[in-house]
């Protein structure tokens, strides 16, 4: 693996720290995310599993996204995402995919990994003290190269398509 750049950052609120990484990986470049979770949240979620979100470099529209986030590639997705995995070495047996991973309702699908993944996400301090920040972190890896963003083989939901037509008065009601 090559780190091509490292960036640290802390949100002024909620006290959330990112780390992000450029790496390489067998000629494939990435851009990594390791996300803390901040103190606003409830001990739960602060404690649960680490989640995991790969993404193309690819973007779809509002709509799209809305239509097709129940229709994800997530094997195409897993295979891509494995080989920096293993060069972080974070586990590559055990991660499922779940449309319920970051909220109650299926906006946010994303990988569960089988454990919570701790790392360094920065440092903190005041007046020339300051201290490595450990947490555990939820994972973003954003792969330099096309992704597939749905995956024909599940069927369209027509009531997620009518909801948003609705939504946006493409239809009157």
């Amino acid at each position: 693996m090559k780190i091509i750049s490292v960036e640290n950052n802390k949100s002024k609120r909620y006290g959330r720290y990112t780390k992000t990484m450029v790496v390489e990986v067998n000629g494939q470049r990435a851009t990594i995310s390791f996300s803390s979770r901040g103190y606003n949240e409830t001990y739960r979620e602060r404690r649960r599993k680490s989640r995991l979100s790969v993404y193309g470099k690819d973007v779809e529209t509002l709509a799209d996204n809305f239509i097709n986030r129940t229709r994800r590639p997530y094997k195409v997705y897993r295979e891509a995402a494995k080989p920096f995995l293993e060069a972080l070495g974070l586990p590559t047996k055990g991660i499922v995919w779940n449309q319920y991973a970051y909220c109650s309702c299926p906006c946010s699908p994303a990988f569960i990994l089988p454990t919570p993944i701790v790392r360094n996400v920065g440092y903190d301090g005041y007046a020339g003290k300051s201290w490595a920040v450990d947490a555990i972190v939820d994972i973003s890896i954003n792969i330099h190269e096309s992704l597939p963003l749905v995956d024909e083989a599940i069927e369209m939901d027509i009531n997620r398509v009518e909801a948003f037509a609705n939504w946006a008065g493409m239809v009157p009601a």
